[in-house]
């Protein structure tokens, strides 16, 4: 009997956290989802800017790690970003349209991870035997900074730009730049300062066409999730590609997790496992019936847990999506008042985690797992899509930046699971190998 009354109670006290009043919302990203949307939580929509505002984000995030500065988000929806493979001291004033060729096929194309922040469309090109390699740019150990090494190409959909990332100050966490055409005209000299107006941001922006800084977002600290538009892969009709989707991010330091078929009247936060993966939430809680009408459903059995920036935990479910037309998204949403300690202390120790390269040609991957504690004995796994554990090793993290490297080279290429178990740790990320 004793069972019996604790399987009850915990029943009762899933059913009292989801009996709190819903409260119903929207949003309207504007036709053809021309706007993104920053949204609270608990406060609602908070701004709304255009995303033609801008080109390249660069990360305002604070830290004690060099990672947390690298990253330069690329918007997908205005440019293509490839790397060049020039070394910028020697081939900055002296290139010329000819050295882009060859080198700016769908294949080359840089993306943005859809997994975290910390890796941007500039940090792909690192070298993987390189721990102190960024990508754009390299860490120095003596003076703590980014130094730019390499010659990116950037195309918009009217002209193509060549752009060299010379630095990122790691006390001051601004960053310098040169931007120009490739003929090397217009060539000109951008510094962007964090003090004092992108102190409190995730991202300073910059707009190529304009050559103007643009402060976009509401403070760090005032919401939770974006809707907005981002590259994933994508499978159609059994083809995977790197896609452009219409969904929701969250914001650094926000955790999601997602409830698929389940009862929404007696759903249990307790059962699932907060993620801070960038797109938790996603953009798959909304499908087509007929991909030749531009008529959406939503999920109705699918339901999220976000635990916001305050260490609040709330429920949301998308009830309506009006596609490109108003990019109007309805849900309902409720504050659940406690958090059961399962769902808020599974992974407490790790901020994030990332696979890259991913998709990779190559026979190793980097396993970047950033640590608010150090954890003995965690398990690294590589997992086949049916359960099968095909690799295992045991890793010991520290507090901060922990780069795993992982080799892959005997795997056949298709699609796997990297899962990372430890003591506050349990997340997975999904893995594509093209060997």
């Amino acid at each position: 009997m004793k069972k019996i009354y604790m399987t009850l109670a915990a029943v009762a006290l899933g059913t009292a956290a989801m009996a709190q009043t819903l409260v119903n919302d929207s949003v309207a990203m504007g036709a053809k989802y021309a706007d993104d949307v920053f949204y609270s939580m608990k406060n609602g929509e908070k701004k709304k800017d255009a995303n033609s505002r801008w080109d390249l984000g660069f990360s305002m995030l604070p830290g004690g790690q060099q990672n947390l500065f690298s990253s330069i988000w690329a918007n997908h929806d205005s440019i293509k970003v490839y790397s060049l493979h020039l070394d910028a001291t020697n081939n900055w004033k002296t290139m010329t349209a000819a050295d882009t060729t060859g080198k700016t096929s769908a294949a080359n194309l840089l993306y943005n991870s859809d997994s975290t922040y910390l890796i941007s469309a500039f940090n792909k090109n690192k070298d993987a035997g390189n721990v102190f390699d960024f990508g754009w740019g390299k860490y120095n150990q003596t003076t703590h900074n980014l130094v730019g090494d390499s010659i990116y190409l950037i195309k918009t959909k009217t002209r193509a730009y060549k752009i060299w990332i010379q630095s990122m100050n790691g006390v001051t966490n601004d960053w310098t730049f040169k931007i120009g055409q490739l003929d090397n005209s217009d060539t000109t000299t951008v510094t962007i300062t964090k003090q004092p107006d992108f102190a409190n941001r995730l991202f300073a922006y910059y707009d190529m066409e304009t050559n103007a800084i643009v402060d976009r977002e509401p403070a760090v600290s005032d919401w939770d999730i974006k809707f907005t538009r981002y590259n994933t892969l994508y499978t159609v009709m059994g083809q995977t590609a790197m896609s452009m989707v219409t969904g929701v991010t969250q914001n650094s330091g926000v955790l999601a997790a997602e409830a698929r078929e389940v009862d929404l009247n007696t759903v249990d936060p307790d059962n699932y496992t907060l993620s801070p993966k960038l797109s938790a939430i996603g953009y798959d809680w909304k499908f087509q019936p007929d991909f030749t009408q531009p008529v959406y459903e939503t999920r109705d059995s699918l339901c999220y847990f976000v635990k916001d920036k305050a260490g609040d935990l709330h429920y949301l479910r998308f009830t309506r999506f009006d596609g490109s037309a108003t990019g109007k998204i309805v849900f309902e949403k409720k504050q659940i008042p406690a958090a059961p300690t399962s769902i808020k202390d599974v992974n407490s120790a790790v901020s994030n985690v990332t696979v890259y390269p991913n998709p990779s040609t190559a026979a190793n991957v980097y396993v970047v797992v950033e640590n608010k504690q150090a954890v003995k004995g965690a398990a690294l796994q590589v997992v086949s899509m049916d359960g099968r554990v095909l690799k295992q090793t045991t890793v010991d993290l520290n507090a901060g930046l922990n780069p795993l490297q992982l080799n892959i080279g005997e795997l056949a290429s298709g699609m796997y699971l990297v899962t990372l178990k430890g003591d506050h740790i349990k997340v997975q990320e999904r893995l594509v190998v093209n060997h």
